[in-house]
């Protein structure tokens, strides 16, 4: 799937457009792939990236690390929400600040 060209759409087709290209992405990237090693970010790791919190990382079967940051710049470490449709009960897995 190729990124939309803002050029040639209205605001409100790019929009729609560039949410169907990351969905796709997404799916393509995490869709039936089983979490084979949790761990928490390491302070030697996190220090590395310049941040104050460590976040819980998923390593995926397919070889790719899931790591939650604060923000799509990758400012900081960031939680897992997770809620349990079943039992209608919320968990967040924090970050550990070192």
């Amino acid at each position: 799937m190729k990124f939309p060209d803002y050029k040639e759409l209205s605001r409100e087709e790019f929009e729609k457009q560039i949410l169907k290209y990351w969905h796709h992405k997404a799916n393509k990237l995490l869709l039936g792939r089983k979490i084979v090693k949790v761990e928490y970010m390491t302070p030697e790791e996190t220090e590395e990236c310049y941040w104050h919190n460590s976040p819980v990382l998923f390593k995926l079967d397919n070889g790719v690390w899931v790591t939650p940051q604060s923000d799509d710049e990758g400012n900081d470490g960031g939680v897992i929400s997770t809620y349990n449709t079943k039992t209608k009960k919320s968990e967040t897995l924090p970050v550990m600040r070192y």
